[in-house]
């Protein structure tokens, strides 16, 4: 059963009598995360190709190794194998990993074992901003419209190819006691007038890894989260992530 979201949050606002088209599929979370259900049903195409490319894509980069091992379904329905410069790593189902690693070297003797410890190089790049991007999209997808107020240049940040000088941390934490087996996020919303606290607290779930991140406004008035006293204010108030380290 497919959850239709109505309105995409992080859109261009363009509908069909300004020129914008609505032929492709566009979900909240990548689908190539697994997700298969959360639909935005008023992201153009344009913004679905935009989004893609150079936001998104950079976390399911980051991601690759985890999709395979996990058996993720990608956009085709399959699992995707990671081929990089000298090796090959897929999934054979019945929880069977198979990992070809190839040699440069045209001499070696195929009869010695190789050394354990291998360096396998991977092909694709990742603009480490563009995580923090894909997370944040992700949060800003669910919002209410009423509760974007203030977020303007969070999402000019997400929609623009510039970056930001620094943002905060993104808190990580694998734990299998919390594995899902579908892509979740869910958002706080502060509702007290406590202004040394972050307004919006996004929470990402992947396989047996959680991100935790401030979804920032880039307001002035709000505190400057790179500072360790702010974050770690902020850290300590949520009591269920700073007892799980």
């Amino acid at each position: 059963m497919k959850v239709i979201k109505v309105l995409d949050n992080v859109d261009c606002g363009r509908g069909i009598s300004t020129g914008a088209k609505f032929k492709s599929e566009a979900h909240a979370i990548s689908e190539a995360l697994g997700n298969k259900t959360i639909i935005l049903n008023e992201e153009c195409d344009d913004c679905n190709s935009y989004f893609d490319q150079f936001i998104e894509r950079d976390l399911i980069t980051y991601l690759n190794l985890f999709r395979t091992f996990f058996g993720i379904m990608n956009k085709s329905n399959k699992v995707p194998t990671i081929k990089g410069k000298n090796f090959e790593y897929s999934n054979l189902g019945k929880n069977k990993i198979s990992l070809k690693v190839y040699s440069d070297d045209e001499e070696a003797d195929e009869d010695i074992n190789p050394d354990l410890n291998i360096s396998l190089k991977y092909n694709e790049k990742i603009v480490a901003q563009n995580l923090y991007k894909a997370l944040v999209k992700f949060a800003l997808s669910i919002f209410d419209t009423t509760d974007l107020i203030g977020f303007d240049e969070t999402i000019k940040w997400i929609r623009n190819p510039g970056f930001k000088d620094k943002l905060p941390k993104v808190a990580h934490l694998i734990s299998y006691e919390f594995f899902k087996s579908q892509p979740r996020v869910m958002v706080y919303l502060r509702t007290s007038n406590d202004d040394s606290l972050p307004y919006a607290v996004g929470e990402f779930h992947f396989t047996c890894f959680t991100y935790v991140f401030i979804i920032p406004t880039f307001s002035n008035l709000e505190p400057d989260f790179t500072n360790q006293d702010h974050f770690s204010k902020f850290w300590k108030f949520f009591k269920h992530f700073s007892m799980i380290e």
